[in-house]
């Protein structure tokens, strides 16, 4: 299907390698979310966007423990 079907331009790989990517990098930073859900993921030739999403958190760090991680 990305690579386009039933007579469909092919889907811009580049904008989803991005957008995967970028998802991976928020999780990295964001130890606190537990879950994310992006519900249709649309492609096309001109680019990718999530037009639904869900993110649940859990255990956010208090502003104390965020305050002693950034202290040397």
């Amino acid at each position: 299907m990305l690579r386009g079907a039933r007579g469909r331009e092919p889907a811009d790989l580049a904008a989803l390698s991005h957008l995967v990517r970028a998802v991976g990098d928020l999780l990295a930073a964001a130890p606190e979310i537990s879950e994310l859900d992006l519900n249709p993921v649309l492609c096309g030739r001109d680019g990718c966007v999530a037009a639904d999403w869900r993110i649940v958190v859990q255990n956010r760090p208090s502003q104390d423990e965020e305050c002693a991680e950034d202290s040397p």
